[in-house]
C-alpha cells in the first residue's frame, strides 16, 4: 500500500510473474545457498513488481506475512511463490513468513517468524494464538529511487552472540523470542502494535 502526498491510500498493485511474487504475495529471497546457509537455494530474489498510478507518494506500507487464508491452505495445491517447501511450517500449518540466522564460530541465532498457536489441520483451522504478521511502515519517500534495505544487525541488536549458544526463535507463545520480538514491533501477543525496525529506506 503507498500513501500520496494528499494522504489518501493507493494499493500497490503487484504483477505476478509465477515464480516470486503471485497477486497477494511475494518472497524476498537474500541467500545463494552458500556458506552455513541451511536449506538454501541458488536463486536469490531481491526486488517486487507493483503497479501504481503516477503520484507523488510519501509514504509505504506492507505486512510481513502470509495473508491468513493463503497461509493455511494447502501447500500441495498452491502456486507460486507459495510452493516453496523451505518456506512452509508443515507442523504450525502455514508458511515461515520470515527466515533468517547468522553463525559466529560456535555462537549463532536463527529466526523462524509464522503464525503459532493455531488450531486444527490445514483446510480447518479455527485461528491462531499469535499470528505474528509485523506491520511495516515507510516514511518520507521524496521521488525518484528508493531500496528498502532489511537490516539483520538491527534485528539481532538485542541478541547475546557472545554466550557460546546456538540458539533458535520460532515465536510462539512457548518460546516468545524476547531478543527480537519488540524490534519486529510485536507484542507477547503476536499482535503488531509498534514500529518494525528491521526495515528502513536508501537511495
Amino acid at each position: 500500500l503507498l500513501v500520496d502526498s494528499a494522504g489518501r491510500p493507493v494499493p500497490l498493485q503487484l504483477v505476478p510473474d509465477g515464480i516470486w511474487q503471485s497477486a497477494e504475495v511475494a518472497l524476498i529471497d537474500l541467500e545463494d545457498g552458500s556458506g552455513d546457509c541451511q536449506n538454501g537455494t541458488p536463486a536469490m530474489n531481491t526486488k517486487l513488481i507493483g503497479l501504481a498510478p503516477d503520484r507523488n507518494y510519501r509514504e509505504l506500507r506492507f505486512t510481513l506475512g502470509v495473508p491468513a487464508d493463503l497461509n493455511h491452505a494447502d501447500p500441495l495445491t498452491a502456486t507460486s511463490p507459495l510452493t516453496s517447501s523451505a518456506m512452509h511450517w508443515h507442523w504450525r500449518s502455514g508458511y515461515k513468513f520470515l527466515r533468517a540466522g547468522v553463525k559466529a564460530g560456535d555462537d549463532g541465532f536463527r529466526l523462524h517468524l509464522g503464525s503459532a498457536g493455531c488450531h486444527g489441520v490445514i483446510g480447518n483451522l479455527s485461528g491462531c494464538d499469535a499470528g505474528n504478521r509485523p506491520a511495516v511502515k515507510l516514511s518520507n519517500l521524496q521521488g525518484g529511487q528508493h531500496r528498502i534495505v532489511f537490516d539483520l544487525a538491527a534485528l539481532l541488536a538485542n541478541v547475546n552472540l557472545a554466550d557460546a549458544a546456538s540458539e533458535v526463535c520460532e515465536m510462539g507463545p512457548d518460546d516468545p523470542c524476547d531478543a527480537v520480538v519488540t524490534t519486529l514491533g510485536l507484542d507477547v501477543n503476536g499482535d503488531s502494535v509498534g514500529p518494525t525496525n528491521v526495515f528502513r529506506l536508501a537511495r
